[in-house]
């Protein structure tokens, strides 16, 4: 009986970890009117509620990402 509490005391604590994240990810494609992706395309993300900015260029597919933005938003994308 010991060894089950335990183990669920074990179990409980991991999925409470899990509520701890504190930042997000954006990512998307950056295409032309004709729907075909645009490389090296200069992309800023502004977190309005703080004003924190975030740069990056599109990749060779037209593809960015921007991993370890704060959570919420909004967000503003140009």
């Amino acid at each position: 009986m010991k060894n089950f509490l335990l183990l669920l005391l074990f179990l409980l604590s991991i999925s409470v970890s899990y509520g701890q994240v504190t930042t997000a990810n954006i990512d998307g494609q950056v295409t032309d009117a004709k729907n075909e992706a645009v490389p090296g395309a200069t992309i800023v993300v502004i977190h309005e509620p703080t004003g924190t900015k975030y740069a990056t260029t599109s990749r060779a597919d037209g593809h960015y990402a921007f991993p370890n933005v704060r959570i919420g938003g909004p967000y503003t994308i140009t």
